[in-house]
């Protein structure tokens, strides 16, 4: 070996151990290394693609072929059809999907999205986990809604948030510090941003104080999600992804779908980050349509359905998901004066009985039980969406025609 060989070999053996030194330095001195790298890398404009909430772990489905074909009786006008197509170009849609009376009938989606393409839903996952919360009271995991959440939020003993419930979570009225964007953080390693980008995500988030009464005010909090994440894990002794996966993704029949971890084998997150397909979000759609059955197949107990749609006394247009009636032409997200997104409809939904999954910017699953209706927007998020346009145009655009289904595709 050279002499400049060796001086080079040398050289490479103390850069690695200074890069070392330097890596056990900063892991010591910096409050969470993943903050670092997350406020670094994440680009500076919204919305940012699937592939920057990293890491990810897969929740496994169970995919079957599912009738493609559309209503042979059509039962929606295709004047409806192409308004509502015309509204998805209107407003960057990824995947417009409608079911009605049994069978599809539209399925849309644009240029260089397929039925198999991997979306991102935003905040639309809560609906899931609430669903989960029910079976897992079903299978007496969870004794009942009006538990104390301190009876598995152990940490919270002792304090004032004792008062709080299950209820009172699922309800979003829960009365806790609200936590806010990260990206507006004037503190590099603010609570917010450590709830939301950090390594420990979970522990940051049992720190948020009560700073109100339970079940006076509601503030769509993203806490809320986590903490309910957390009381389904130690419940049930099962990972999220897993009961996700065994619960409901695998009995929807729905393909493999990804959710955002907080760190490198760590947690997932709840509060956003389920990335799947549209066609899961119709299937989950359509079972809540049908009373918690799937393909003949009860997956959710109907009566938690039923209460998922009681409104709630701090918002009548939330129960424990959100409710179309009484008319909001301006939906506020929570009390608080800072919180300035609202969501807007220009008229009342054509239909008393609408209830939805929410997902920021227009993120939809409808559902209408008096018109057998669901339909599902998925797509770049757009401030202005109207919430009740949609629904509206394919209400009035149904014709009085009852499908054949004695024939339908298995």
């Amino acid at each position: 070996m050279t002499t400049h060989s060796r001086l080079l070999r040398k050289s490479l053996l103390i850069a690695l151990i200074l890069i070392a030194v330097a890596a056990i330095i900063v892991d010591q001195a910096v409050p969470d290394w993943m903050v670092v790298k997350r406020r670094l890398t994440l680009p500076d404009e919204l919305p940012w693609p699937i592939e920057i909430f990293q890491p990810q772990v897969r929740v496994a489905g169970n995919p079957s072929k599912r009738p493609s074909s559309l209503l042979d009786a059509r039962t929606i006008s295709a004047v409806a059809l192409d308004q509502v197509v015309d509204e998805a170009k209107a407003n960057a849609t990824d995947a417009l999907l409608v079911y009605h009376r049994g069978l599809p009938a539209l399925a849309w989606y644009r240029e260089g999205v397929a039925p198999e393409t991997i979306l991102h839903s935003y905040h639309m996952q809560y609906t899931p986990l609430v669903l989960l919360i029910g079976i897992a009271l079903s299978e007496g995991r969870i004794k009942s809604v009006d538990e104390p959440a301190a009876a598995y939020l152990t940490e919270w003993r002792g304090d004032a948030r004792e008062r709080i419930t299950i209820k009172h979570l699922l309800q979003m009225s829960a009365g806790l510090e609200l936590r806010f964007d990260a990206s507006y953080s004037d503190d590099f390693f603010s609570r917010d941003a450590l709830a939301y980008w950090g390594t420990r995500t979970k522990d940051v988030i049992l720190t948020y104080p009560a700073t109100k009464a339970p079940g006076v005010d509601f503030d769509y909090n993203y806490i809320i999600p986590e903490l309910l994440g957390i009381i389904l894990e130690r419940a049930t002794g099962r990972s999220y992804q897993d009961y996700l996966s065994e619960r409901l993704w695998r009995p929807l029949r729905n393909h493999d779908a990804f959710l955002w971890l907080n760190r490198p084998g760590g947690e997932a997150h709840q509060d956003a980050g389920l990335f799947s397909t549209a066609g899961d979000w119709l299937n989950l759609g359509v079972m809540m349509l049908d009373n918690g059955s799937f393909d003949g197949k009860l997956i959710v107990p109907p009566s938690w359905i039923d209460m998922m749609r009681v409104p709630s006394p701090a918002n009548p247009n939330f129960g424990f998901i959100w409710l179309g009636h009484p008319y909001a032409p301006e939906r506020r997200m929570a009390s608080d004066p800072r919180v300035r997104y609202v969501v807007r409809s220009a008229e009342p939904f054509a239909a008393d009985d609408v209830f939805y999954i929410d997902g920021y910017g227009g993120q939809r699953v409808y559902v209408v039980p008096s018109a057998e209706l669901v339909a599902v927007r998925i797509g770049q998020p757009d401030r202005s969406f109207d919430n009740s346009r949609l629904v509206n145009i394919l209400l009035r655009g149904q014709l009085a025609v009852t499908p054949d289904l004695s024939g339908k595709p298995e």
